[in-house]
């Protein structure tokens, strides 16, 4: 019986065998943004304002399952020198 494991590309999450993996994978390449009430993929501008709608939408590229986490994205890092700034000015 073949090792199943679940693929980690976004939209996915379906199990796969990594010895048998075909383009049969339906995901999401861009990462998802929340903008206002909006909820949506960089990657293909589907948007929704419900957060079950916006789970339920339907990958927008074909390909090869992923067994690894993909990065996350970036936060955004305060200007230590901005900080640092406004504490010499409180002075």
């Amino acid at each position: 019986m073949p090792t199943m494991v679940v693929c980690y590309n976004r939209g996915c999450g379906q199990s796969f065998d990594p010895q048998n993996n075909n383009e049969d994978c339906v995901h999401h390449p861009g990462v998802p943004f929340f903008h206002d009430a909006y909820k949506g993929w960089s990657c293909c501008n589907k948007k929704s304002v419900d957060f079950t709608e916006f789970l339920n939408i339907k990958g927008c590229t074909r390909g090869l399952h992923s067994n690894e986490k993909p990065p996350e994205p970036e936060k955004r890092k305060e200007d230590s020198s901005l900080t640092e700034d406004a504490r010499l000015r409180q002075r």
